[in-house]
């Protein structure tokens, strides 16, 4: 899957229940590691970041 949100925009995550609404917002501020794939933010994998770099992120 290819997510793509312009930097100030609001973009709504919707579906039914255990369609990975949860776990897709997890994966892209760090919470868990996706099994396959990786999470891309402003050219960065996220998941190659340092402790205080990913601590930075989630601020």
């Amino acid at each position: 899957m290819n997510l793509s949100i312009e930097n100030g925009k609001f973009t709504d995550i919707v579906g039914p229940n255990g369609s990975g609404k949860s776990t897709l917002l997890h994966c892209t501020t760090g919470l868990d590691n996706p099994t396959t794939g990786e999470v891309i933010l402003d050219g960065k994998n996220i998941f190659k970041l340092s402790e205080e770099e990913m601590s930075k992120l989630r601020r």
